[in-house]
């Protein structure tokens, strides 16, 4: 089932400073079928969600081009944007077979979402950041992929060219205020309390500690993906797998990932031997990656059950764990084999 769900994408529509609730002739703020908003700054767009999910996520309707007049393309959507899929295009000049808006009623309501005068998009959204990173895109704003450590950064540079490296928007500050914003959401979450940890500090429950694996998962696997990397889960000893896959990354080389989640700002992460040992072979012929999602949320989807949405990921390219950097936690004991009963 999907992650994200109409309630949360429209809350978090409402808690940007550049949107506001389209109202109706009676004064009520939603169709019953769709919530609708606009986008304050000119030239001013509206965005369409449809009030039930789908088996492929929240429905969204827009117009095909961003307030700076670069155009989307249905096909391609899931490469540029997490977990978000083209569905159907509505060409300038369409109508209805009967004559009506030829759009759901919903988003036809809106002038910018009229096919008769506008080219419109309808796409599904399972996934909170990537619906995030859509909508920045449509206001105008610039989305970097993943926040990198400085250390991260300068090993990107020298080996595969600064333009692999994200930019920090000149709108910084304001994607900064709709982090906090998200986070001031009241999506259902519950954080880790004392009492869902061990003496170590990790999850207790699984389907929570399962929730955050896959959110990290699924950021890295989206990174390495819009690099050009054909990605593939192992699990063990390391997390993903990625091979050059289009011609920009040829000459790359492979490259293994340890991917850690968090729902804190981690400042260490919990590794096993294999992991270590896989990291540190000697002679091998890849390279090895350490992603770290910290502050995921945990949330209930519409099933009740756990998932993790947000998050903030700092990638270690060419890790390599040192001695003085690993602590050891515990320990295993092998028992003398004559004991006395």
């Amino acid at each position: 089932m999907p992650i994200l769900s109409p309630n949360i994408a429209f809350a978090f529509l409402q808690s940007r400073p550049d949107v506001e609730v389209w109202l109706k002739d009676d004064g009520t703020d939603h169709l019953q079928y769709a919530y609708r908003v606009q986008f304050t700054n000119e030239p001013r767009q509206e965005m369409a969600i449809a009030r039930r999910s789908t088996n492929d996520g929240v429905t969204v309707y827009l117009n095909k081009r961003s307030r700076l007049g670069e155009a989307l393309e249905v096909v391609g959507l899931s490469r540029r944007f997490v977990g978000i899929e083209g569905k159907e295009e509505y060409l300038k000049g369409r109508v209805g077979r009967t004559g009506d808006k030829g759009i759901a009623a919903g988003a036809g309501s809106c002038p910018s979402l009229l096919p008769l005068n506008n080219d419109v998009l309808r796409v599904a959204c399972s996934d909170l950041d990537g619906f995030r990173q859509l909508v920045n895109w449509y206001a105008g704003l610039e989305v970097g992929v993943a926040t990198l450590s400085p250390a991260s950064t300068d090993a990107i540079r020298s080996s595969q060219g600064a333009a692999l490296v994200p930019t920090v928007s000149a709108r910084a500050s304001f994607l900064e205020v709709q982090a906090e914003a998200v986070e001031r959401i009241e999506l259902a979450s519950q954080h880790p309390t004392s009492t869902d940890t061990d003496e170590a500090g990790r999850l207790i429950d699984p389907e929570k500690r399962r929730a955050i694996e896959c959110r990290a998962v699924d950021l890295a696997k989206a990174h390495y993906e819009a690099q050009g990397f054909d990605v593939q889960e192992r699990g063990k000893p390391f997390d993903l797998l990625c091979t050059p896959g289009k011609p920009g990354c040829i000459g790359m080389g492979v490259i293994h990932v340890e991917v850690k989640g968090s729902t804190t700002a981690a400042t260490s992460v919990h590794l096993t031997r294999n992991e270590i040992a896989d990291a540190r072979q000697a002679g091998k012929d890849w390279r090895s990656d350490l992603y770290v999602v910290s502050q995921i949320q945990l949330v209930r989807d519409d099933t009740g059950a756990w998932a993790g949405v947000g998050g903030r990921p700092e990638v270690h390219v060419g890790w390599s764990p040192r001695d003085d950097d690993l602590t050891a936690t515990d320990f295993v004991y092998r028992l003398p084999k004559t004991a006395s009963r």
